[in-house]
């Protein structure tokens, strides 16, 4: 794993608030003390983790793995060309949905071209994005808003869910394993986005090549052959093999 890899998993680990040793984090990941210590300083400095002689803790588990997952200074470049390419799906007229993230967002910034759109989002911070496209109509999902992701989730949000029909889906996830398939951090994030994969005609996922080979610890679905996956080409050889052999559609940008 990266080391940007390995910090995720190590926040995944420690998010129920628990005081870990070195060691325990050492077992779960099969990496050296070293490493470790190497990716312990790295999230201390980031404000994520609390260390101490002999463990450490997380500063607060649950707003510790949203900050790290959403920072918008990750690989930036590399969502700009997914959300480039990804936009390139979108045809006038469609009709359209985006969950919440900072690489559905990228796409959204490349939409501002397109003519008669109609989209459905279930993230404020998408929807203020989208209110700069000059030919849209714009449908925002109610419900509980998540302060971390800005992504509205709960009854509400499902029960429109549910009723919702569009004809290409771009979602953004925690984690993708071939067997594993799509994962997130967030329990009520991972229902809404199990039900806006029911809307959708055609799922495509957009994510960085730091979130494969990682399982978040909410299951969304398993990876299915009509699935379109829009990454970089820093992804590892084998995990794009290991999708491939799934018969997903994998474009690396």
């Amino acid at each position: 794993m990266i080391p940007e890899q390995r910090e995720s998993r190590i926040l995944e680990t420690m998010q129920v608030g628990q005081v870990y040793r070195v060691s325990d984090i050492c077992s779960t990941l099969d990496v050296s003390p070293v490493t470790v210590r190497r990716d312990l300083k790295r999230l201390a400095e980031k404000g994520l983790v609390k260390r101490f002689y002999g463990g450490v803790r997380l500063v607060n588990p649950q707003e510790a793995v949203e900050a790290f997952r959403l920072r918008p200074d990750k690989f930036i470049e590399e969502k700009r060309r997914i959300g480039a390419k990804a936009g390139e799906f979108v045809s006038d007229g469609d009709s359209i949905m985006l969950d919440a993230g900072t690489t559905t967002m990228d796409v959204a910034r490349n939409l501002g071209v397109k003519r008669h759109l109609r989209a459905v989002v279930c993230s404020l911070d998408i929807a203020l994005e989208l209110l700069k496209v000059p030919d849209i109509e714009l449908t925002i999902v109610g419900g509980s808003v998540n302060r971390g992701t800005t992504a509205t989730v709960g009854p509400f949000a499902e029960e429109l869910l549910s009723q919702i029909h569009v004809a290409k889906l771009f979602m953004g996830v925690g984690g993708i394993e071939a067997n594993g398939g799509l994962t997130t951090y967030d329990a009520q994030e991972a229902r809404a986005t199990r039900l806006m994969i029911k809307c959708a005609q055609r799922v495509l996922i957009v994510a960085d090549h730091s979130k494969f080979g990682i399982a978040a610890v909410n299951k969304i679905a398993p990876l299915q052959p009509s699935f379109t996956v829009i990454t970089d080409i820093g992804l590892d050889p084998d995990h794009a093999d290991e999708i491939r052999a799934l018969g997903v559609d994998l474009i690396l940008v």
